[in-house]
Formats: structure tokens, C-alpha cells, sequence
């Protein structure tokens, strides 16, 4: 049974045994397990990403920096499979993210303040962006890591005094703590921090050889140099484990010009090697208990790929390791997983940049297998390095890490800096230009963004609700009569969705109503049952019958109070087709929920006579509208959903003035103006489960406010004691789901 208290469980589980057939043959087991690739939608191609991509120790968020390039400004954005993207906050109108905390709540990267001109570190939570301190306030700073909690964040600064960049880390208030350089150095950059808060890791300028070293601070103390790679002479810290035991980089080495390494107490520096046929490789991320390393390398044909490492695997291309927990793993032609930035505190989900249609697209991928545990831990033999001849003083590093160096991209053969592509790809040491490296052909399978389509799914109830209300308001009414008091009106009311919901529907409607004195109306309606919405690429097709009805005091066209009431009852069922983006198009899941619906409404208002033939009513209405969809569970599609049921309850105010012109027994003209403003809402949480992936709890949307527009004419009709009327109303910032546009043709007729 799923247990909903997991937020993600394995999409595909399959277990394949061969037994042997002799008794004395043993058996043997081979597990695989499931995955998943995510491919997030986060935009149109004219978006580029940094290639510093962060995630949450959880796996559940993606955070990073979003670029147009039309305008050139940068967007912080955070994104998760259910809630999708959602930017954030700046101090002027960029910003990019770097890192999250375990759990996503805490967010921090930088931003570049507006009124000062300088590029800030920040932090955001869930009462916003907060601006970090600056260093004797320096020109620039940026924070790259952040510990479980989010207490302690780590990046680097400016200073304001020497003009030098730092290692700092903030506390959650945005106080800054300066944490020094190595001896003899001056400069130093913090990279990231372990989950507990109290290890840092980066480089500082090695000032005997200069260069950089993979630097480590412990509870704020003076920076301790980790050494290089045998033959090396340069060395980057980029993450450490949990308790800060381990810590992953990369470094040059007697092997390789740039190569992954992880670093611990009792064992030292060491390589992890390259991919086959590979040259380069660089380590970025670490899981909580240093037995998973992620990372970028190149492989056969200088082709780049986002890695993962562990003691039993050894260097896996991502591909390798996710076809080994799915041989079932099919690529898409022309995509590719070119690096791997940040990996989750259990190390079974994976961030990164790919390829994807031709232009840059971040992924999350996730395996359901065992949680890797480190190896033992030997301590190595004494090697004696080789004797190099130290390049210039400070070559490489007196400039702070861009996004993407020091970050997803490993540094030229003996400077501190490298460059990246425009996937974060590495460039080969000594070499000061990109290079151009072949896409191999390999893709992204798996939900592309599931979130766009749960909050269209938030949006049925309401676009629902609006038809209800416009038959209690527009189409419950007749204003007919003759000697016996009784008239009979037929009508059809067409509707155009032009915001988040769209589509254009026809309403028939009947109703009959009972003059009981001059002032004093009473009747009954129906509504016809179909109707058709469109959501983005969601359809809902509405089976319902609807009825009503309403009492009427006053006349519009007699000066004196005018006072209506109403009450309508929908049942039905509604079939509703949601559509999602997956790595092989677009795929569809159809289900099928009951719907029903209520509604209250009241309207009070005076008339003027303005002149014999001219009447001006003032007035105010409340409308109460409930709508409930059952519970319903998807039977079609790759992903389907089951939906707990859910009601939406919403109280509407509106206050306007109507107008009318009488022409005798020829025609009446009217115009109509009003403002509608939701005063209360009670609204059920959008929940349920995407079955086999995830449980989910969204807030449902609803439309805030909107204005409208009328006009109308009635017209004598060609028989005794009837009209023809034509109404026509257009909606002003009916963004989600109320129509933009209604008009009504109704034929009445007294007796």
C-alpha cells in the first residue's frame, strides 16, 4: 500500500529472479529498481540557466537563476514537481539562487540591490528576501551554500578596506563572520557548508606556491589547507558531507589536468579517476554520509556528462547509473544529462543541466534504490610529490567565482578559475577559449511539470461556480406579462473564456415566472445540461442540470425599491481531460467526478426617474455560491492522478448602477456597469495522490475581483405581448476563470 506520508515512492518497482536448477546451484537475485527523470519546464528558449544549479538535502526542490536573453536580466527561481516554478523576489529586478536548505525553506544566492548598484548575498524564506551584510562595505557578495537548517550560510565578500575577496559565512539574521585566508594569502572563497553548519569549504590562495588550495574552516577558525592531488599543484573544495568528514573538488593531478577528488581526516586527498576514455572530471555535490559524489567528466569523443560516484560503482555516467536501477531506461535522440550540480542528503536524487530540444534544461533524477554507504576507510601510504616550479604569485584567483566556475565547472590546469559552455561544461586545461564538444544522443524520459497542470486542475470548481452564477443573476428572469399574470421566457446565454480558463459555450435556459401583484414577481427556471471549459490544455466537459428559483419586488422602470432574490441547485457530472508534458510529448490522464453545486443571490437597489422615459437604479448584491466535486481517480495516461474530493465555497459582493431608456412600445434600451469583489472564500486544499510518485496538497485558486460593462436592448416581439432581447456584458481582469465576455438572446412572451 502507498503510504502517504512518503512524499515520493517508486513510479516502477520490478524484481527479476533466476534460481538455478541443480540443488546444489544457489540462487541468485537481481534487483531493479525504479526511476524517475524530471525535466522541468521553466520556460521558453529564449532562457538560459546558470550552470550553478542547487537543490534541497530532501530532493524535493530545484533553485537556481533564470536568464532572458532578450532582456538580459536574471530571475531567481525555485521549483518543485508539484508546485512547478515560481520566481523569487529581488532587491532591484535580478537575482539568482544557488543553494537551498534541507528541507527548501531557506533559499540563498544574491541579488543586485538597485538602489546601491552592488551585488548582494540574500537569503530568502517564507516571509521573504533579506539582504545579507557586507564585508566594511565592499562592492560584491554572494552566498553558494547553506547548512540543513539554514543557520548558516556560507559564500564570499568583498572587502570594503583591501579590496580582497573572503571566505564569510552569515548566521540567519545576515551578520557576517570574516573566516581569513591561508597563510601568506589573499584571497579566499567559501563554496559550501556541511548540513550541520559547522564545516566550510573552499580555496584560498596558496601564498608559498600560489594557485589555489581546498580549504577547510571548522567553527569559524583559521582556514586549514586539504593539500592537492599527487602532481598537482591546485586544489577546489566544493561540498561536504553532513558532519563535514568528507569533502568532494577537484584538482589538477599527475593523471589529469582537472580531476574529481574526495578528501577525509584519516585518509587524505584521492582521486576518484575519470569515465572511460576520459581526461577530466570534477566533483560537485556529496550526500549527507560522503558515500555518493556527483559530478561533470568528459568521456569517449571529449563528450561531457554529469557523473556519479560511490566506492562499490566506482565513476558512473548518470545514464550508466540510472539504466542500472531501470534497464528499461529508454534516451531520446538529441538530449543529454551534461552535468551533475548538487545530490540530495541520501544521494538518490540528482540535480543538474542537460540538453534538451536543442537548448539548455535543467533535470532532477531520482532513483528508488538502497542508500549507498561510504567504504572503509584505509589511510594511504606516504607519497612523496614530485618538485613543480609555482606559477606566478595570485595567478587565477584575485577574481571571485562567476556562476558556474568554482561551481559545476572544474578550473584550467593550474589557475583557480576554468570556463564553462553554455551547458557548464568543462573547458580542457590551458585552453582560454569554449570548445564545441558533440551532443551525444541520449534524453530526458519522465514527468517534464506536474505542478502546471495540478494548479489548472484548481480551477474546475470555480469555472463551474461562474456559470451558476450567471444564470441565477442573467438568465433566471422574465419580465413579460399579460391579463393572467403569467410569463414564459426562452433563452440562451453564451459565454467566452478568454484567461487561464478558455472556450466559448451555449446555455439553454426556460423559465416561467407569476405575477402576484403589480410590485411583486415570483418563478422557476432551468438551465440546459452541457458545457464544455478549456484550462491551458485541460478540457471539462460538464453533464449538469440546473434549477432555480426567484422572487422579484419593484419595477425597473418605476421609481421605488427593487429588491430580488434567488436560489438555484446543480447536479451532475463532469469528465475532465488533463494534460501534462512528458519526455516523449504531450500524454493525457481522463477521469470522471460528480458535481454539485449551489448558489444564494441577492440584489437591493432604488430607482430614479431621471425623466418620464429615463430610470437610473443604484444597487447592491451578494452572491453565495458552494461547489463540491467528488473524489475521482484517473483511468488512463502514463501519470494518472487520484483527486480527494473537494468544496469551494465563495462569497461574492457586488455594487453597480443600471440604466434604462423606454421607447414605448417599441423597444427598451439599457446599459449596465458594475463591480464584483469576493468578500470571504472557504476553499478545500487541491489534494490527493499522483499514483506512485507523490502525495500532494495545493491551494485552490480563485478569481479575486473584476469589473463589467453592459449593454442591452428588448425589443417588441412579433406576437402578442412578447419581446426579443439581446444583452451583451464584457468582463474587465477576469483573469482565471470567469468568462470576459456574456451575452444573452431571450424570447419571452405573456399570457
Amino acid at each position: 500500500m502507498h503510504d502517504k506520508n512518503n512524499r515520493f515512492n517508486p513510479r516502477l518497482s520490478l524484481l527479476v529472479a533466476a534460481i538455478g536448477l541443480g540443488l546444489s546451484t544457489p540462487s541468485a537475485q537481481a534487483a531493479s529498481y525504479g526511476i524517475d527523470v524530471f525535466a522541468p519546464t521553466l520556460g521558453t528558449s529564449i532562457n538560459g540557466y546558470n550552470s550553478r544549479l542547487g537543490g534541497s538535502g530532501d530532493g524535493e526542490m530545484l533553485v537556481g537563476g533564470q536568464t532572458n536573453s532578450s532582456t538580459g536580466i536574471t530571475s531567481a527561481f525555485q521549483w518543485t514537481l508539484l508546485g512547478g516554478k515560481q520566481y523569487l523576489a529581488s532587491l532591484g529586478n535580478e537575482a539568482t539562487a544557488n543553494a537551498a536548505s534541507n528541507d527548501g525553506s531557506v533559499i540563498v544566492g544574491s541579488s543586485l540591490d538597485s538602489v546601491s548598484g552592488k551585488d548582494i548575498a540574500v537569503s530568502w524564506n517564507s516571509t521573504g528576501i533579506h539582504a545579507m551584510e557586507l564585508l566594511n562595505n565592499g562592492f560584491t557578495s554572494e552566498a553558494l551554500g547553506v547548512s540543513g537548517d539554514g543557520s548558516v550560510i556560507a559564500g564570499y565578500a568583498n572587502d570594503g578596506l583591501t579590496g580582497n575577496f573572503t571566505a564569510v559565512t552569515w548566521n540567519s539574521a545576515g551578520n557576517l563572520t570574516n573566516l581569513g585566508y591561508l597563510s601568506d594569502g589573499t584571497y579566499s572563497f567559501a563554496l559550501g557548508v556541511s548540513a550541520d553548519g559547522h564545516v566550510v569549504v573552499g580555496y584560498a590562495e596558496n601564498g608559498n606556491m600560489g594557485g589555489d588550495m581546498a580549504t577547510r574552516w571548522i567553527n569559524g577558525a583559521s582556514a586549514e589547507s586539504l593539500g592537492t592531488l599527487v602532481g598537482g599543484i591546485s586544489s577546489r573544495a566544493k561540498a561536504a558531507s553532513a558532519d563535514g568528514t568528507y569533502i568532494v573538488g577537484f584538482g589538477d593531478s599527475s593523471d589529469s589536468a582537472t580531476e574529481a577528488f574526495i578528501w577525509s581526516q584519516a585518509s587524505g586527498i584521492k582521486g576518484l579517476g575519470m569515465l572511460t576514455d576520459g581526461t577530466l572530471s570534477a566533483a560537485n555535490g556529496i550526500s549527507s554520509n560522503g558515500a555518493v559524489v556527483v559530478g561533470v567528466a568528459d568521456t569517449t569523443g571529449s563528450v561531457f556528462t554529469g557523473f556519479r560516484w560511490t566506492a562499490e560503482t566506482g565513476m558512473q555516467s548518470l545514464v550508466q547509473w540510472l539504466q542500472d536501477n531501470d534497464p528499461s531506461y529508454a534516451l531520446l535522440p538529441g538530449n543529454s544529462l551534461d552535468t551533475a550540480t548538487a545530490v540530495s542528503a541520501d544521494g538518490n536524487t540528482v540535480f543538474g543541466m542537460g540538453t534538451l530540444n536543442g537548448r539548455d534544461q535543467p533535470f532532477v533524477a531520482r532513483s528508488y534504490g538502497p542508500i549507498s554507504v561510504p567504504a572503509p576507510v584505509v589511510t594511504p601510504p606516504v607519497v612523496t610529490p614530485p618538485v613543480v616550479t609555482p606559477p606566478p604569485s595570485g595567478s587565477g584567483g584575485t577574481t571571485p567565482p562567476t556562476s558556474g566556475s568554482g561551481s559545476s565547472t572544474p578550473p584550467t590546469s593550474g589557475t583557480g578559475g576554468g570556463t564553462t559552455g553554455g551547458s557548464g561544461t568543462p573547458t580542457p586545461g590551458g585552453s582560454d577559449t569554449d570548445t564545441a564538444y558533440p551532443v551525444p544522443p541520449t534524453g530526458v524520459i519522465g514527468l517534464y511539470d506536474l505542478g502546471d497542470s495540478l494548479n489548472n486542475a484548481s480551477l474546475y470548481a470555480e469555472a463551474m461556480q461562474n456559470q451558476l452564477q450567471g444564470f441565477v443573476q442573467d438568465q433566471l428572469n422574465c419580465t413579460t406579462f399579460d391579463t393572467k399574470g403569467i410569463c414564459v421566457n426562452v433563452s440562451a446565454q453564451m459565454t467566452h473564456h478568454n484567461g487561464t480558463v478558455q472556450g466559448d459555450n451555449t446555455y439553454g435556459g426556460l423559465t416561467i415566472a407569476y405575477r402576484i401583484t403589480p410590485d411583486l414577481v415570483a418563478g422557476i427556471g432551468y438551465q440546459g445540461p452541457s458545457s464544455s471549459l478549456k484550462i491551458h490544455d485541460d478540457r471539462v466537459e460538464g453533464d449538469t442540470n440546473t434549477v432555480g428559483a426567484f422572487v422579484e419586488y419593484g419595477n425597473r422602470l418605476k421609481q421605488g425599491v427593487f429588491a430580488r432574490g434567488a436560489v438555484a441547485i446543480s447536479e451532475g457530472d463532469a469528465t475532465i481531460k488533463r494534460s501534462y508534458l512528458t519526455g516523449a510529448g504531450t500524454s493525457a490522464s481522463k477521469g470522471k467526478s460528480d458535481i454539485s453545486q449551489r448558489a444564494v443571490s441577492g440584489q437591493a437597489g432604488y430607482v430614479f426617474i431621471v425623466k418620464d422615459n429615463i430610470a437610473v437604479m443604484p444597487y447592491v448584491g451578494l452572491d453565495y455560491l458552494d461547489t463540491k466535486l467528488d473524489g475521482y481517480t484517473e483511468t488512463s495516461g502514463p501519470y494518472p492522478v487520484q483527486f480527494d474530493s473537494r468544496t469551494q465555497n465563495n462569497v461574492y459582493g457586488t455594487a453597480g448602477v443600471t440604466g434604462s431608456l423606454n421607447l414605448g412600445n417599441k423597444a427598451i434600451l439599457s446599459a449596465n456597469l458594475k463591480h464584483v469583489e469576493r468578500l470571504n472564500n472557504s476553499n478545500d486544499d487541491l489534494s490527493g495522490e499522483v499514483l506512485g510518485v507523490s502525495t500532494f496538497d495545493l491551494k485552490q485558486d480563485t478569481t479575486e475581483r473584476w469589473d463589467e460593462v453592459g449593454l442591452g436592448v428588448q425589443l417588441a416581439g412579433p406576437v402578442k405581448a412578447s419581446r426579443v432581447g439581446v444583452s451583451y456584458g464584457h468582463r474587465f481582469n477576469s483573469d482565471k476563470a470567469v468568462a470576459s465576455d456574456v451575452a444573452t438572446v431571450s424570447f419571452s412572451v405573456g399570457f
